[in-house]
């Protein structure tokens, strides 16, 4: 049975392990999923980097690739590149 809210939920963009280690490990690089087709991975990559994956935060710039594993699958490998400053807080 679906779920209906009568508001949105506050926040979309949660939070996540993968999301926090990368944020510590600024320009170290992280295997995030493994894909049978280049596309997908291609496109994973994708959403990665323009933050339309929901796990991204706005303030942090990221890259990702894709790669060719051995057993013939396709690594989307994601590393944080750096944290803006918030320019929010200075504004009057």
């Amino acid at each position: 049975m679906t779920k209906f809210l009568t508001t949105p939920p506050s926040n979309s963009r949660a939070e996540t392990v993968f999301n926090a280690m990368l944020k510590r490990n600024l320009g170290k690089w992280a295997e995030y999923r493994s894909y049978e087709k280049r596309n997908v991975a291609n496109s994973t990559a994708y959403q990665i980097r323009k933050h339309i994956v929901a796990w991204t935060e706005p303030n942090v710039d990221y890259t990702a690739v894709t790669r060719r594993k051995p057993d013939g699958t396709y690594a989307v490998w994601v590393s944080a590149v750096r944290i803006k400053e918030d320019t929010d807080a200075e504004t009057e």
